[in-house]
């Protein structure tokens, strides 16, 4: 059935919905989904709980009372609205009376509540509150919170006795967390390289998409002019904006670019942080491309699905290209510049000098987050979730997916953390006893020996 002929269907079931979004606004993916499921008539309501004053927030419509109560305190404890003292005093003072307000106010008008990030009203405690009165629970994982602290991006001194400890502690609390979620929510959306904890089926994150809500015209945004930016006319102007460096390898990034110059490569190198997201944007629309981090688990993140909302592909480098090729959501992703790390110098290189490559990777990417992506595709797809009508094919076991190389460092970086986890707290440390073969495979990667191969090489991890 056509895609049209589809949402026709479903309008009735739409306009039956009012749709409480929060508490937070991860990479702009909620503001997206409420303005996606508003264009397509549904009623939706993003509420937040905290909000970052350099990022996007939503442009809200007429709100109700209690809500725009509480969003007054959060912008004021936030910082979002410049105020003195005393203002944010009273503003932390009232914030709790104006959480409990919102919550009363959705318990009487919602029907559905997608929940970010593993969060809720108060620790997930009204979770069985909220399923006895009949409501529908969809819980969207975003990151740090589902994925095993032994496989997170802060590693930082994690190879030292209390960090590691640390990590136990984290992944035990993660676990118990996740089980705690599936035993009430309807729906869970996850990215499966980050979903090792699930014990039931989940939504393939993928499959249903990150929606890109900008306010300025794409097309616009393509007109904007090289000779806008400070640089020479005749150099690459590449951008890398980290939220963090670490994780990100922001200093293997500048050792490359920095290699490149002295191959005689022209690049204006542009490094952002703790910037505000206007001025990210309006860096994306200067460049030509972007290098957006080495240790990712997805090859279109929040910074790259930005980056190709303006058709500029986004050098990404990471070890899950087998596992997102095996799921049917994941494998309609953009991957052409999606590298292992050590060949993420290459695909910059190719980037700078093959400038019919890059123009075709902008576009693919442009092509795919405006169509596929667009919010009120993915709002669409949303619905269909609510309304419990959800394709086989957007369903995976977690039995099924084996990802081990984690975020945010190397692959030996990884092997240690994880020798050290299994040294400290045994095997059973990892809390993937429900999953025997996960559990075996990350024991035997933690004992293996990395070989890192010479770009185009073939060479393979020597287990000793």
């Amino acid at each position: 059935m056509p895609e049209s002929a589809h949402e026709s269907r479903q309008v009735t079931s739409r306009r039956s919905h009012r749709v409480f979004i929060g508490p937070i606004n991860v990479a702009s993916y909620y503001s997206g989904l409420q303005a996606g499921l508003r264009e397509l008539g549904t009623d939706a309501e993003l509420v937040l709980f905290t909000k970052h004053r350099y990022l996007r927030n939503a442009l809200q419509a007429k709100s109700p009372k209690p809500v725009v109560f509480l969003d007054w305190c959060v912008n004021h404890v936030c910082q979002v609205t410049p105020s003195r003292s005393p203002t944010r005093t009273l503003a932390r003072i009232l914030f709790p009376f104006a959480k409990a307000l919102v919550f009363l106010w959705s318990l009487v008008c919602c029907d559905v509540f997608v929940f970010a990030a593993a969060k809720g009203f108060y620790s997930l405690y009204e979770l069985p509150f909220l399923k006895l009165l009949g409501k529908r629970l969809i819980f969207v994982f975003n990151g740090s919170e589902s994925r095993p602290a032994y496989l997170g991006g802060a590693v930082g001194d994690g190879l030292s006795r209390k960090p590691i400890e640390r990590m136990i502690r984290r992944a035990a609390r993660q676990k118990q967390r996740i089980r705690w979620i599936e035993k009430y929510a309807d729906v869970c959306i996850n990215h499966a390289p980050q979903a090792h904890f699930h014990e039931k089926p989940y939504i393939d994150h993928c499959a249903i998409g990150h929606p890109v809500s900008l306010n300025d015209s794409s097309d616009h945004q393509h007109q904007v002019d090289a000779s806008d930016a400070d640089g020479s006319a005749d150099s690459v102007r590449i951008v890398h904006a980290p939220s963090v460096c670490g994780p990100k390898g922001t200093d293997q990034i500048r050792a490359m670019i920095k290699e490149l110059q002295e191959e005689g490569l022209a690049i204006d190198y542009v490094e952002l942080t703790g910037r505000p997201n206007s001025e990210v944007l309006a860096e994306l629309q200067r460049c030509d491309f972007v290098v957006d981090e080495l240790y990712s688990d997805i090859s279109l993140a929040g910074l790259g699905t930005e980056a190709a909302f303006f058709g500029k592909a986004a050098v990404v480098g990471g070890y899950a290209q087998e596992t997102l090729q095996s799921l049917a959501g994941s494998s309609r992703l953009p991957m052409a510049t999606y590298v292992k790390p050590h060949e993420a110098k290459d695909m910059i290189r190719r980037l700078i000098v093959d400038v019919r490559f890059r123009e075709e990777c902008g576009t693919t990417a442009h092509r795919f987050v405006h169509e596929t992506w667009a919010p009120a595709k993915m709002a669409a797809r949303f619905l269909q979730l609510i309304d419990g009508n959800i394709p086989d094919e957007w369903c995976v076991r977690p039995a099924d997916v084996t990802y081990l190389h984690g975020f945010g460092t190397t692959e030996e970086t990884r092997r240690q953390v994880l020798r050290k986890v299994i040294a400290a707290g045994g095997r059973q440390s990892l809390r993937l006893c429900d999953k025997p073969n996960l559990e075996q495979a990350l024991v035997d990667f933690a004992a293996a020996v990395t070989v890192i191969p010479a770009p185009n090489s073939a060479a393979e991890p020597v287990f000793p």
